[in-house]
């Protein structure tokens, strides 16, 4: 599932939710998550987000994020979209399963 998590500086991280974090109540883990914000002149920014963790995988505590939800389809695409262009040929057909079909 992805998921939409709204950070406590108003910017929003979309990725795949891979599970609940044992002993962490309220935190979240996350492959490959982009974080979305606006910058000053209200353009929309997009960033890969942990792009060094080992394997993609991050943990987000609860104490970084205000609420955590299914993402829409709108931010869905959007996250395909990004990847799509972000990882380049070498991985295409793994996001192109699993994203955007």
């Amino acid at each position: 599932m992805i998921v939409n998590i709204k950070l406590k500086d108003g910017s929003d991280l979309i990725g795949e939710f891979l599970e609940d974090v044992q002993g962490e109540e309220g935190s979240k883990c996350l492959l490959n998550p982009i974080k979305v914000g606006f910058d000053h002149n209200h353009s929309m920014t997009i960033v890969m987000y942990g792009v060094f963790a080992k394997d993609g995988k991050v943990t987000i505590p609860k104490s970084e994020y205000v609420y955590a939800a299914e993402a829409s389809d709108t931010a869905i695409e959007k996250y395909a979209s990004v990847l799509e262009q972000m990882v380049g040929d070498d991985d295409d057909t793994y996001y192109q399963s699993n994203y955007i079909n």
